[in-house]
Formats: structure tokens, sequence, C-alpha cells
């Protein structure tokens, strides 16, 4: 039998968490902050918001060179805008992503603290030199598609995960970081989207191999499978699916990892 509750121990109203949870704020009417975002995601128009999507996913891809399409908004009343002007770009391309030093001048001149890097690096591995060289290893982003090969460890592939890069993942990434790239993030190609955990051997592989930080992503689905990947060696996780089709609250996914025994902050 559980301890009873305490008449002085202030809990919200809707879900009885306590105050003292250390993410949990109680509003005047004693309901707690996750309930009140519960509120908000209630009156969404999912089938809307997702046809919204994908047709501004079709637009982008279009005009621009893009490896990934990310969605982000900066709150109520925002619009999505190209991250640069259509000058910035010669004309419609075929997706792709930043392949010349030009771009990632662009990219930086509006606002970006990173730039990512895949199928241009594999294609033309010198573009890592020179980006580093510029603007420093901490700029330099390498992102490696990895899909298993039959023979045994993993394959690098290229344009968003269609094409065999033909380079091993391991040894190219070992020279990615020689060649300057700051961080690289992992995308076990063949779990994205799946909720089923990330490729942990992946992960650990790559970190136990290079000395600057492994970001994974592909296939978290619960909030166990985050410290399944930082007990593995990542630096840090990348979820897409996890946040943005799946019911969950990023503030309670931190608590269970920090639960976990993992130092993590809870406001960001």
């Amino acid at each position: 039998m559980g301890a009873p509750f305490s008449a002085a121990l202030k809990r919200c109203s809707r879900c009885l968490l306590p105050e003292t949870h250390e993410t949990l704020v109680l509003d005047a009417e004693g309901v707690c902050n996750v309930c009140r975002a519960q509120e908000v995601k209630a009156k969404i128009n999912w089938p809307e918001r997702l046809e919204q999507l994908d047709a501004l996913v079709a637009e982008y891809r279009g005009r621009y060179r893009y490896d990934r399409l990310v969605p982000f908004s900066d709150g109520n009343g925002s619009t999505w805008t190209p991250p640069f002007p259509d000058e910035a770009l010669p004309g419609p391309q075929a997706p792709g992503g930043v392949h010349s030093l030009e771009q990632v001048q662009a990219l930086l001149d509006r606002g970006a603290d990173k730039v990512i890097l895949n199928s241009a690096a594999l294609e033309q591995p010198e573009l890592i030199n020179r980006v580093a060289t510029a603007y420093g290893a901490q700029c330099v982003v390498l992102s490696l598609d990895a899909h298993p090969h039959p023979e045994g460890g993993w394959q690098a592939w290229s344009q968003s995960g269609h094409l065999d890069g033909g380079r091993e993942a391991l040894p190219w990434a070992r020279e990615a970081v020689d060649r300057g790239a700051g961080e690289v993030m992992v995308t076990a190609i063949e779990r994205d989207g799946t909720g089923q955990g990330l490729d942990l051997v992946l992960t650990a592989a790559l970190a136990e191999t290079l000395v600057v930080p492994v970001i994974a992503s592909g296939g978290c689905g619960l909030a166990q499978h985050f410290v399944e990947g930082y007990k593995a060696g990542a630096a840090a996780v990348a979820a897409g699916t996890y946040c943005c089709q799946r019911d969950q609250n990023p503030m309670q996914c931190r608590s269970h990892i920090r639960n976990a025994g993992l130092p993590i902050r809870l406001e960001v």
C-alpha cells in the first residue's frame, strides 16, 4: 500500500502529482503545467497540420538543395520562411545539402551556429577541411546516415539515405573528424521513424572510436531509449517522430533521463 496523501502537500487537481516534483508548476487553479500543455495539444488538428507540413516540405524540397528538412516554429503567429533568399542558391535544384563554402557563409550570416554536411562531405571531403579552417571545428557537424552491411559493420549512405555512399561508416567518421568535423550525428536509417530504439552497438562503436561528441538518432520511441543512447556513449540524442507524432512531453522525457542518474538540464 502506498503512503497516504499529505493534506499539507499541494498536488495537481488533475494528475495528482505533487508540487515538489521538479518539473511541475501549479497555476492559480491548481492545475500543473504538464496538464495545461496537454490541453493545448488536444486542440490541435493533427491531420490538418500534417497536410500543411507535407505541402511545405514539397515546396522547399523543390526550391532548395536539402539533405534534410526539419520543421520548427517560434510560437504563435510564426511564419515559415526559407533560411536564405532565392538568390543565395542557383535556381531550383535536386535535393542535396550545403555544397560550398559560400553556402556555409550564407547560413552563418543568417544566424546559424553550425552547418551539417552529409552528401557533400562524401562527394568532396575537402569541404570539411575548408569549413573547419575558415570557421573552426565547432561549426562543422558530420551527418552520418549508417546502414548495416550484409557482411558486418555499417555503410555510410547519402542523399537522405537513398544512395550507398561507398564508404564504411566508422573509417569515414574518423576521417571526417581528422579533417575537422567537431561533432558526428549518426542516424541508423533502418530504424529511423520506427520507435524501436537506437542502434546501440553503432552508437557505442562511434563513441569509442571518436574524440568528438556523437549525437545518436534513429529509432527513439520511449524515454528509456534516450537513456540507453546516453549509456552507450552518446553525448546527445536526437528525435523527430518521438516528439512530433507521439503524445510525449519533453519535460517528462528529461525527468526520466535525470531519474536514471544521468546529468541533464530540466529547463532550457
